[in-house]
Order: C-alpha cells, then sequence, then structure tokens
C-alpha cells in the first residue's frame, strides 16, 4: 500500500515541476522579444525626424477700397500653404522685433496695418515644425490685449 501512495504523490510533484518549468521559461522568451521590439520602435523614431524647411511670402494686390490686400504663404518643404490674409503688410527687419514685442529668436515677422487698425504676425521654430502667431493691434492699444495668439503650426 505505502508503494502505490509513493507513486501517486511523485506523478503530482513531476507534472507540477514540469509546468512551473515551461511557465518560467516561456517568460523570460518574451521579454527578450519585447526589448528587442523597443529597440527598433526606438531606432525608426529618430529615422522619421526630419529638419524642416519653411520660408514665407508676402504678396500684395492693390484695392481701390480696403488698401492693399496681402495673403501670407509659407513654402513649407517645398510646398505653399496659405498661413493668412490681412490688410497692408510689410516685412518687419529683425533690428524692429523688440519695439514689436516679437520674440528676438523669431523666423519671419510682418506688420499690417489699415486706417488705425490691423495686425502682427511671426513665425518661429520649435523643434521640427513652426508655429505661426497673429495678433490684433490699433491705436491706443491696452496692454491687456497686447497678446501673441497661435493662428497655426506648420509641419
Amino acid at each position: 500500500m505505502k508503494t502505490n501512495f509513493l507513486k501517486f504523490i511523485k506523478l503530482p510533484i513531476l507534472l507540477f515541476l514540469l509546468f512551473c518549468f515551461s511557465f518560467f521559461s516561456c517568460g523570460s522568451d518574451s521579454k527578450t522579444k519585447n526589448a528587442d521590439t523597443t529597440e527598433k520602435q526606438e531606432i525608426s523614431i529618430v529615422e522619421e525626424k526630419k529638419e524642416i524647411e519653411v520660408s514665407f511670402m508676402l504678396s500684395n494686390v492693390e484695392d481701390d477700397i480696403n488698401g492693399t490686400e496681402s495673403t501670407i504663404t509659407a513654402v513649407v518643404n517645398g510646398e505653399k500653404v496659405e498661413v493668412t490674409k490681412a490688410t497692408n503688410c510689410n516685412v518687419v527687419e529683425k533690428q524692429d522685433y523688440e519695439s514689436m514685442k516679437v520674440p528676438a529668436d523669431a523666423r519671419w515677422a510682418c506688420a499690417c496695418w489699415w486706417a488705425g487698425a490691423g495686425e502682427n504676425f511671426y513665425a518661429i521654430k520649435k523643434e521640427d515644425k513652426v508655429e505661426f502667431y497673429g495678433k490684433e493691434v490699433y491705436e491706443e492699444m491696452e496692454e491687456e490685449y497686447d497678446k501673441w495668439e497661435l493662428i497655426k503650426t506648420l509641419e
């Protein structure tokens, strides 16, 4: 009777040990595979980042009633994108950025003015994109309303 009992106990212990071995060996393989996959994903993300090339064009068309209608166009990596339209726009030189409250590292800026009011715009590069900001301006403008707003993000 003792021999049957020992045989009966050995079989479950053997099955349990076999189960533990297979369970833990599968777990270590999946961790290795995940590490390889993650590494490959990081490499592909780095390869996808490219430097953005952007320039701006300001085209003005004379209008007898409203002055000059201006169209601001960005050329992003060779493709033209219309950013906005305004009235009577002129490109602003870098030395005038501070007086217009344009960040010193802005890539481009313009001022648009007609009959006592207008809009100012600037573009600044942030990582792999260019952000285009604008604000309304008018005579005797109060400081609390003198704020730039993001108009468009160019990628």
